[in-house]
């Protein structure tokens, strides 16, 4: 089956990705700015700030390009072992990629 994606307006600036594809549904949320939100959005806006590719990322890290993927999307949370990978990778906190603070 081939994937399908169609974004929807919801709210205060806020769009719904659907994506159909190998009988699934997913919906991931993300405003006009591309901000996104959680664990996917921050480990998205470092890797960008990195000009990584998920790919690139992928083997840094030691996982697959589709992990990286999920993780982004808010499909999956990663384990905790590659929470700690991603924070000493990007030197950032755990706390931060959890979004248990705020700050760096």
């Amino acid at each position: 089956m081939p994937i399908f994606f169609s974004d929807i307006s919801i709210e205060n600036g806020f769009f719904a990705r659907i994506c159909v594809g190998h009988d699934t549904l997913h919906e991931f949320v993300y405003n006009v700015n591309m901000e996104w939100r959680g664990f996917g959005g921050k480990l998205r806006e470092l890797r960008e700030e990195k000009d990584l590719s998920r790919e690139e990322l992928a083997n840094a890290i030691g996982t697959s390009l589709a992990n990286i993927g999920r993780w982004e999307a808010g499909v999956h949370d990663p384990k905790i072992e590659f929470v700690v990978k991603i924070s000493k990778y990007f030197e950032v906190s755990s706390d931060f990629l959890l979004g248990i603070k705020d700050e760096i």
